[in-house]
């Protein structure tokens, strides 16, 4: 159950954002660029005049692996021949018999993409030699960190934002791959995307048709539902993705293509103080596609308040665009 206090002038104050000092930027054609700092793999976003295309980020092509094998020390590719068979001074090697080739790790790194309910798409990632390590998800301008298993495989569902659906991974040594579906239902949902870097401490909030906070019209990260709302016909749902001390996002998805009802659903952007973040600069980014495929992003930078205000919420209602349903 989520603290109603919370919500309440008794139990903290809730910030309006003009109140605090903060900067947002309307980008009709994608008014942020990544940047990525190539020792670490971590991407930031960085404010510029310069429209760009958002999330088209293409692993750099890494020659294939050869019998000469590739030695990371401290970051420095040292090369070191193959090793050679020598045989037991006891045994005798006939002239005529050739030794068998080393067997060579494949570690091309691969990834697939397969359509699933609500617009979703299901992502099979396979880096046999990148085991326990960090890449980087980008999709039509979405970022979020993603981490293999010690087999160097990963699976999880992300939510498309176009019917053309192109999935880039890039990991920190600039090896990557490239996942393409067709998703033939983005043309029933609404979508919004809140992205960030960190403990930004931001949220989306969706009170859906007069919902107050706290009900069950009411989703956010710690009432986020799942794809079952949409089948059957409860509402929205959340979906969390990243690693917690790198790159997330949350999206909101309406099926507003299959509205049971008519009404409003009030979106907002909510920024705690909490003891990580006060006194600091939050910046995220909110990325929102309609069903009709009209895209807004929107770039955010808010001067927390200093730590005596913990616990307080800023309320960012033009981060996002509410959205209004008619009955059909």
């Amino acid at each position: 159950m989520v603290d109603i206090k919370r919500y309440a002038t008794a139990g903290g104050t809730i910030f309006v954002a003009a109140a605090i000092g903060f900067f947002m930027q309307n980008s009709d054609a994608t008014a942020s660029r990544i940047g990525q700092d190539a020792s670490s793999g971590e991407v930031s976003f960085v404010a510029t005049t310069q429209p760009v295309q958002a999330g088209v980020i293409v692993p750099t092509p890494v020659a294939p692996v050869t019998p000469t094998q590739a030695v990371a020390t401290d970051q420095t590719m040292i090369q070191t021949p193959a090793p050679t068979l020598v045989a037991a001074p006891d045994v005798l090697v006939s002239p005529d018999v050739e030794a068998a080739p080393l067997a060579v790790a494949d570690c091309g790194v691969s990834m697939t993409a397969t359509p699933a309910a609500a617009a979703m798409v299901t992502l099979d990632l396979h880096a046999p030699c990148l085991a326990n390590e960090r890449a980087t998800i980008h999709h039509e301008g979405m970022m979020f960190t993603i981490a293999t298993d010690t087999d160097g495989k990963a699976r999880f569902d992300a939510p498309a934002l176009n019917e053309q659906a192109v999935f880039i991974v890039a990991f920190p040594n600039e090896e990557g791959a490239v996942a393409t579906t067709t998703v033939d239902s983005m043309g029933m949902y609404d979508r919004v995307v809140l992205q960030w870097r960190g403990d930004a401490g931001v949220a989306i909030h969706a009170l859906e048709f007069g919902a107050d906070y706290g009900t069950d019209g009411h989703v956010w990260s710690d009432a986020p539902r799942d794809v079952s709302a949409v089948a059957s016909g409860s509402g929205g749902f959340l979906t969390k993705l990243g690693v917690a001390d790198a790159l997330q996002a949350e999206v909101y998805t309406f099926p507003s293509g299959l509205p049971r009802t008519e009404g409003d659903i009030d979106l907002s952007v909510e920024a705690e103080v909490t003891a990580r973040n006060c006194g600091t600069q939050v910046e995220a980014q909110s990325l929102q596609r309609t069903a009709s495929g009209e895209k807004t992003v929107l770039d955010l930078v808010v001067e927390m308040p200093a730590c005596d205000a913990v616990g307080d919420l800023i309320v960012l209602n033009d981060m996002v665009s509410d959205i209004t349903l008619a009955q059909r």
